[in-house]
């Protein structure tokens, strides 16, 4: 039986919440992500913080890590 790729990022992303990693993350709606002179500083909840486990770099052409 095949499952549709959505149906499937669906059910991903609903094991994930139910775990407690959030992978999508509004910046501008969290407390402990903020900017810092003209730098973002990202939170743990956020993909862009280098501990976060789906890690990834920011395309705002900051530096990585």
């Amino acid at each position: 039986m095949e499952y549709g790729t959505v149906m499937v990022q669906e059910v991903f992303r609903r094991t994930l919440s139910d775990l407690g990693v959030e992978v999508e993350h509004n910046i501008f709606g969290y407390l402990d992500c903020r900017w810092e002179g003209r730098d973002m500083i990202y939170c743990p909840h956020s993909r862009h913080h280098r501990d976060h486990p789906f890690h990834e770099c920011p395309g705002l052409g900051q530096e990585c890590c």
